[in-house]
Protein backbone atom coordinates (compact mmCIF):
# COMPACT_ATOMS: atom_id res chain seq x y z
CA UNK A 1 0.00 0.00 0.00
CA UNK A 2 1.23 3.30 -1.24
CA UNK A 3 1.32 6.87 1.12
CA UNK A 4 -1.51 7.91 -1.16
CA UNK A 5 -3.63 4.99 -0.58
CA UNK A 6 -3.04 5.60 3.15
CA UNK A 7 -4.81 8.77 2.58
CA UNK A 8 -8.22 9.16 3.76
CA UNK A 9 -10.52 8.90 0.86
CA UNK A 10 -12.70 11.99 1.77
CA UNK A 11 -9.31 13.86 1.71
CA UNK A 12 -8.70 12.85 -1.85
CA UNK A 13 -12.27 14.06 -2.95
CA UNK A 14 -12.16 17.38 -1.53
CA UNK A 15 -8.64 17.79 -2.94
CA UNK A 16 -9.93 16.80 -6.13
CA UNK A 17 -12.69 19.33 -6.09
CA UNK A 18 -10.54 22.19 -5.19
CA UNK A 19 -7.92 21.31 -8.22
CA UNK A 20 -11.32 21.40 -10.44
CA UNK A 21 -12.12 24.74 -8.73
CA UNK A 22 -8.63 25.93 -9.40
CA UNK A 23 -8.78 25.42 -13.13
CA UNK A 24 -11.75 26.58 -13.84
CA UNK A 25 -11.48 29.96 -11.68
CA UNK A 26 -7.74 29.95 -13.78
CA UNK A 27 -9.28 29.17 -17.24
CA UNK A 28 -12.05 31.90 -16.83
CA UNK A 29 -10.76 34.83 -14.66
CA UNK A 30 -6.46 34.80 -15.31
CA UNK A 31 -6.84 33.57 -19.01
CA UNK A 32 -10.70 35.16 -19.63
CA UNK A 33 -10.82 31.77 -22.37
CA UNK A 34 -14.84 31.66 -22.35
CA UNK A 35 -14.62 35.34 -23.84
CA UNK A 36 -11.39 35.06 -25.96
CA UNK A 37 -11.54 35.47 -29.83
CA UNK A 38 -10.46 33.16 -32.12
CA UNK A 39 -6.97 32.95 -33.44
CA UNK A 40 -4.47 31.81 -36.02
CA UNK A 41 -6.21 28.86 -38.30
CA UNK A 42 -8.92 28.44 -35.80
CA UNK A 43 -11.70 30.33 -37.91
CA UNK A 44 -10.27 28.60 -41.08
CA UNK A 45 -10.87 25.33 -39.46
CA UNK A 46 -14.44 25.52 -38.15
CA UNK A 47 -15.18 27.08 -41.30
CA UNK A 48 -14.83 23.32 -42.71
CA UNK A 49 -16.16 21.08 -40.31
CA UNK A 50 -20.05 21.92 -41.32
CA UNK A 51 -19.40 21.08 -44.53
CA UNK A 52 -18.67 17.17 -43.14
CA UNK A 53 -21.79 14.69 -43.46
CA UNK A 54 -21.50 12.44 -40.22
CA UNK A 55 -18.50 12.35 -37.73
CA UNK A 56 -17.47 8.65 -39.14
CA UNK A 57 -16.38 10.62 -41.99
CA UNK A 58 -13.13 11.68 -40.42
CA UNK A 59 -12.09 8.68 -39.44
CA UNK A 60 -12.84 6.56 -42.82
CA UNK A 61 -12.19 9.60 -45.97
CA UNK A 62 -9.12 9.55 -46.73
CA UNK A 63 -8.82 12.85 -47.80
CA UNK A 64 -9.19 13.64 -44.16
CA UNK A 65 -6.88 11.29 -42.78
CA UNK A 66 -4.02 12.40 -44.39
CA UNK A 67 -5.03 16.39 -46.09
CA UNK A 68 -6.80 17.81 -42.74
CA UNK A 69 -5.09 20.93 -42.40
CA UNK A 70 -1.33 22.04 -43.03
CA UNK A 71 0.64 19.05 -41.25
CA UNK A 72 -0.72 16.69 -42.76
CA UNK A 73 -1.40 14.92 -39.51
CA UNK A 74 -3.27 11.87 -38.98
CA UNK A 75 -5.95 13.75 -36.18
CA UNK A 76 -9.63 12.43 -36.97
CA UNK A 77 -10.38 13.27 -33.49
CA UNK A 78 -9.74 16.50 -33.76
CA UNK A 79 -12.00 16.78 -36.66
CA UNK A 80 -15.16 15.23 -34.19
CA UNK A 81 -14.05 17.42 -31.65
CA UNK A 82 -14.67 20.34 -34.09
CA UNK A 83 -17.54 18.57 -35.97
CA UNK A 84 -19.54 18.28 -32.11
CA UNK A 85 -19.37 21.88 -31.38
CA UNK A 86 -20.12 22.87 -34.81
CA UNK A 87 -23.46 20.95 -35.13
CA UNK A 88 -24.28 21.48 -31.44
CA UNK A 89 -24.20 25.20 -31.10
CA UNK A 90 -23.18 26.22 -34.83
CA UNK A 91 -20.00 28.06 -36.08
CA UNK A 92 -19.72 29.72 -32.44
CA UNK A 93 -15.98 31.23 -31.12
CA UNK A 94 -18.21 31.29 -27.61
CA UNK A 95 -18.65 27.42 -27.58
CA UNK A 96 -15.69 26.71 -29.16
CA UNK A 97 -14.02 28.12 -26.11
CA UNK A 98 -16.26 26.99 -23.03
CA UNK A 99 -15.32 23.53 -24.85
CA UNK A 100 -11.34 24.71 -24.72
CA UNK A 101 -12.05 25.32 -21.24
CA UNK A 102 -13.96 22.27 -19.46
CA UNK A 103 -11.20 19.93 -21.74
CA UNK A 104 -8.43 21.75 -19.57
CA UNK A 105 -10.07 21.48 -16.55
CA UNK A 106 -10.44 18.21 -17.15
CA UNK A 107 -6.70 17.53 -17.81
CA UNK A 108 -5.94 19.07 -14.52
CA UNK A 109 -8.18 16.68 -12.66
CA UNK A 110 -7.09 14.04 -14.66
CA UNK A 111 -3.10 14.79 -13.79
CA UNK A 112 -4.42 15.02 -10.05
CA UNK A 113 -6.28 11.60 -10.57
CA UNK A 114 -3.19 10.02 -12.28
CA UNK A 115 -0.33 10.92 -9.89
CA UNK A 116 -2.67 9.88 -6.89
CA UNK A 117 -3.12 6.53 -8.67
CA UNK A 118 0.62 5.48 -9.05
CA UNK A 119 1.07 6.65 -5.90
CA UNK A 120 1.88 10.03 -5.26
CA UNK A 121 0.33 11.93 -1.96
CA UNK A 122 -2.53 13.56 -2.78
CA UNK A 123 -1.34 17.21 -1.58
CA UNK A 124 1.64 16.90 -4.07
CA UNK A 125 -0.65 15.51 -6.54
CA UNK A 126 -3.29 18.91 -6.50
CA UNK A 127 -0.34 21.02 -6.44
CA UNK A 128 1.46 19.62 -9.48
CA UNK A 129 -2.02 19.49 -11.59
CA UNK A 130 -1.77 23.16 -10.16
CA UNK A 131 1.56 23.83 -11.87
CA UNK A 132 0.75 22.16 -14.95
CA UNK A 133 -2.26 24.84 -15.41
CA UNK A 134 0.82 27.47 -15.25
CA UNK A 135 3.31 26.04 -17.83
CA UNK A 136 3.47 28.21 -20.65
CA UNK A 137 3.29 25.30 -23.15
CA UNK A 138 -0.52 24.40 -21.10
CA UNK A 139 -1.54 28.02 -21.29
CA UNK A 140 0.18 28.19 -25.07
CA UNK A 141 -2.25 24.73 -25.75
CA UNK A 142 -5.21 26.73 -24.16
CA UNK A 143 -5.30 29.73 -25.69
CA UNK A 144 -5.80 27.97 -29.86
CA UNK A 145 -9.28 26.15 -30.24
CA UNK A 146 -7.16 24.44 -33.23
CA UNK A 147 -4.65 23.48 -30.80
CA UNK A 148 -7.64 21.70 -28.49
CA UNK A 149 -6.36 18.25 -29.77
CA UNK A 150 -3.31 18.34 -27.97
CA UNK A 151 -5.21 18.75 -24.97
CA UNK A 152 -8.07 16.18 -25.25
CA UNK A 153 -5.23 13.37 -26.58
CA UNK A 154 -3.65 14.51 -23.57
CA UNK A 155 -6.95 13.51 -21.43
CA UNK A 156 -7.54 10.28 -23.53
CA UNK A 157 -3.71 9.45 -22.09
CA UNK A 158 -4.33 9.98 -18.83
CA UNK A 159 -7.33 8.34 -18.84
CA UNK A 160 -5.68 5.09 -20.21
CA UNK A 161 -2.93 5.43 -17.87
CA UNK A 162 -5.18 5.18 -14.87
CA UNK A 163 -7.56 2.07 -16.38
CA UNK A 164 -3.75 0.60 -16.91
CA UNK A 165 -3.10 1.06 -13.33
CA UNK A 166 -6.30 -0.55 -12.53
CA UNK A 167 -5.64 -3.54 -14.94
CA UNK A 168 -2.07 -4.50 -13.07
CA UNK A 169 -3.35 -4.11 -10.12
CA UNK A 170 -5.56 -6.73 -10.29
CA UNK A 171 -4.35 -10.44 -9.67
CA UNK A 172 -3.00 -12.42 -12.49
CA UNK A 173 -5.75 -14.85 -12.30
CA UNK A 174 -8.22 -11.90 -12.02
CA UNK A 175 -10.42 -11.28 -15.27
CA UNK A 176 -9.73 -7.82 -16.33
CA UNK A 177 -11.64 -7.89 -20.24
CA UNK A 178 -13.48 -5.05 -20.01
CA UNK A 179 -10.62 -2.52 -18.49
CA UNK A 180 -8.73 -4.36 -21.27
CA UNK A 181 -11.12 -3.27 -24.07
CA UNK A 182 -11.51 0.24 -22.46
CA UNK A 183 -7.55 0.81 -22.17
CA UNK A 184 -7.30 0.27 -26.05
CA UNK A 185 -10.44 2.26 -26.83
CA UNK A 186 -8.67 5.45 -24.51
CA UNK A 187 -5.53 4.13 -26.32
CA UNK A 188 -6.23 4.87 -29.62
CA UNK A 189 -8.45 7.41 -29.10
CA UNK A 190 -4.97 9.33 -27.53
CA UNK A 191 -3.29 8.06 -30.80
CA UNK A 192 -5.98 10.03 -33.20
CA UNK A 193 -6.08 12.92 -31.79
CA UNK A 194 -1.92 13.69 -32.19
CA UNK A 195 1.09 11.82 -32.79
CA UNK A 196 2.71 12.50 -29.71
CA UNK A 197 0.18 10.27 -27.64
CA UNK A 198 1.23 7.20 -30.01
CA UNK A 199 4.82 7.50 -29.10
CA UNK A 200 4.72 8.02 -25.53
CA UNK A 201 1.87 5.98 -24.29
CA UNK A 202 3.43 2.77 -26.65
CA UNK A 203 6.73 4.42 -24.06
CA UNK A 204 4.87 4.30 -21.04
CA UNK A 205 2.30 1.31 -21.31
CA UNK A 206 4.68 -1.62 -22.33
CA UNK A 207 7.32 -1.17 -20.01
CA UNK A 208 5.04 -0.78 -17.16
CA UNK A 209 2.74 -3.89 -18.11
CA UNK A 210 5.63 -5.92 -18.54
CA UNK A 211 7.14 -4.61 -14.74
CA UNK A 212 3.40 -6.50 -14.03
CA UNK A 213 3.81 -9.04 -15.80
CA UNK A 214 1.07 -8.32 -18.48
CA UNK A 215 2.64 -9.50 -22.03
CA UNK A 216 -0.55 -10.22 -23.81
CA UNK A 217 -1.34 -6.63 -22.74
CA UNK A 218 2.07 -5.41 -23.68
CA UNK A 219 2.18 -7.27 -27.01
CA UNK A 220 -1.37 -5.74 -27.42
CA UNK A 221 -0.02 -2.08 -27.22
CA UNK A 222 2.49 -3.12 -29.53
CA UNK A 223 0.24 -4.03 -32.17
CA UNK A 224 -1.64 -1.40 -31.65
CA UNK A 225 1.41 1.41 -32.07
CA UNK A 226 2.37 -0.71 -35.33
CA UNK A 227 -1.07 -0.31 -36.48
CA UNK A 228 -0.77 3.43 -35.75
CA UNK A 229 2.31 3.46 -37.95
CA UNK A 230 0.91 1.54 -40.82
CA UNK A 231 -1.73 3.70 -41.09
CA UNK A 232 -0.53 6.38 -43.40
CA UNK A 233 0.66 4.05 -45.85
CA UNK A 234 -2.86 2.16 -45.91
CA UNK A 235 -4.84 5.86 -46.14
CA UNK A 236 -2.77 7.07 -48.78
CA UNK A 237 -2.93 3.24 -50.54
CA UNK A 238 -6.72 4.01 -50.57
CA UNK A 239 -6.59 7.40 -51.52
CA UNK A 240 -4.67 5.93 -54.65
CA UNK A 241 -7.12 3.59 -55.29
CA UNK A 242 -10.04 6.07 -55.29
CA UNK A 243 -8.20 8.25 -57.69
CA UNK A 244 -7.79 5.41 -59.82
CA UNK A 245 -10.82 4.74 -59.93
CA UNK A 246 -11.84 8.08 -60.65
CA UNK A 247 -9.35 7.90 -63.70
CA UNK A 248 -10.94 4.93 -65.12
CA UNK A 249 -14.68 6.10 -65.15
CA UNK A 250 -13.39 9.52 -67.14
CA UNK A 251 -11.51 7.53 -69.39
Amino acid sequence: MTAADREPPARRRWLGLAVVAAAALFVTLFLRSTSAWWFEDDPLQFAAVPAIPNPVTPFTDPNFLRHWGTGASIVPMQVLSYWIDTHAFGVSPTAARIHDAVATVACALLVFLVLSRFGVPPGTSALTACLWLCLPATIAVHEFSSARHYMEGLAWSLTAAYVLEAICRRLPGESASGRTLLFFLLAGAAMLSKEIYAVSLVAFAIPYALSHRRRALAGGVAVLGIAYVALPAVSERSDFNNRHRGALRLS
